[in-house]
């Protein structure tokens, strides 16, 4: 935002709500990772079949026809991008050969892909969302959280992921992995439901360090035993590869995916916070009023660090006043917060958009459009941020939900 010596906070939301007002519902197809969705269980367990990483070859062995242990090695293949050349690779003689996402398959996604069988993976200090497109409406969509040094925190998003796929009433498990340096996988083939006509292909795969779920779907024909490692094996080398964490958005160069750190910094200006722009893995340190499950109703959400101690989080709901909700009970609980005091101010508040400020042991801006939910929350050093700067990061968390819900990103 340009600097003010006089602002008005509703006439600077008032062009950016214009701005969202135009722009189409349709989630775009690297954020649109939930929707509503009845699965099958499937128990872990006796079905699980024995899996391992080959050294050498890096090939998984053992695949969905056999109850034979297989001895795992620990070896996890080398970083790679996962892009067309190298998911085409892995799915040769299954599929068409991948590109870049399409439109037919960002539709696609938006309308029918997803639902509760993957789980967010909340926490980590990198995320990335990534989408390719085979022919037609056959589509590729993964997610990917880098933990870091917070391997027990990586464990319990793991631990998450397995609870809530295993627990899909349509998806059946086809493998599994494990090897001792920490990474495991399982690979599930998920029914058809509502109008689809081919099943989708689910892996979710853990390096220890790095979780990521990855969905192939639209594709009719069945996963191939020889395709299923192979696909697992170049997942596991693009959760490994630093670039996959450089969230960018296809179809627009002018798209916001996420609060960028230096635009935060200096929406922040000359105001003193506890945040830090880098240096460490440590995520703000957020009271027992914060309420961390806000997105729970929400279809599709995203959360990821800001800087070095710093989170944002993006959701977006099945309808406005569902999102509308959201805002008012995270702002109530910090309002009425028992354990520590959050002065809540809340700036803007019209039909379409508001804006709340809480300031605390953290400070938490909570953004809403339409059917859009944003949080940006930090440590406090002690004192509130003034109006302008309040202006100036909902003005990036604005830009962030047009993002999100265009699907331009």
């Amino acid at each position: 935002m340009p600097d003010h010596d006089t602002f008005d906070l509703e006439a600077a939301f008032r062009g950016l709500a214009d701005d969202i007002a135009h722009v189409t519902n349709a989630p775009g197809a690297d954020i649109a990772v939930r929707g509503a969705r009845r699965r099958r269980r499937t128990t872990l367990g006796a079905a699980v079949a024995g899996v391992a990483l080959v050294v050498g070859a890096v090939a998984v062995a053992g695949i969905g026809k056999h109850d034979d242990a297989v001895t795992p090695v620990d070896h996890l293949p080398a970083p790679a991008p996962l892009d067309g050349p190298h998911l085409t690779a892995a799915t040769g003689g299954w599929t068409p050969a991948w590109g870049p996402e399409t439109k037919a398959v960002r539709d696609e996604i938006a309308s029918a892909f997803g639902g509760h069988c993957l789980a967010d993976i909340p926490g980590g200090g990198r995320g990335a969302l990534l989408a390719l497109a085979s022919t037609s409406r056959t589509g590729a969509l993964a997610e990917m959280t880098d933990f870091g040094s917070r391997s027990r925190e990586a464990a319990a998003s793991w631990r998450r992921v397995e609870r809530q796929l295993g627990r899909c009433p349509e998806a059946h498990l086809v493998s599994s992995f494990r090897i001792p340096s920490g990474g495991a996988g399982h690979t599930y083939r998920i029914d058809p439901s509502g109008r689809e006509t081919a099943p989708e292909y689910a892996w979710i795969v853990t390096t220890g360090r790095q979780v990521g779920e990855l969905k192939i779907f639209g594709q009719r024909d069945p996963l191939p035993e020889v395709n299923d490692p192979q696909v697992a094996r170049a997942f596991l080398a693009a959760l490994q590869n630093p670039s996959s964490y450089t969230t960018r958005h296809t179809a627009s160069s002018n798209a916001t995916p996420r609060v960028d750190e230096q635009d935060f910094a200096r929406a922040l200006g000359g105001w003193v916070s506890g945040w830090t722009s880098s240096g460490g893995e440590h995520s703000v340190s957020d009271s027992s009023c914060y309420r961390k499950h806000w997105w729970q109703r929400s279809w599709s959400s995203v959360h990821m660090g800001l800087g070095g101690n710093g989170r944002q989080e993006i959701a977006q709901f099945h309808s406005a006043a569902a999102a509308r909700a959201a805002v008012i009970s995270l702002s109530d609980a910090l309002r009425s917060c028992d354990s520590t005091r959050y002065d809540v101010t809340q700036p803007l508040d019209d039909p379409r958009s508001s804006l709340a400020v809480a300031s605390g042991p953290t400070v938490v801006w909570v953004a809403q459009h339409d059917d859009a939910v944003a949080v940006v929350h930090v440590p406090s050093a002690g004192t509130p941020p003034p109006r302008q700067v309040s202006v100036d990061v909902g003005g990036l968390m604005f830009a962030w939900m047009t993002s999100f819900s265009s699907g331009k990103g």
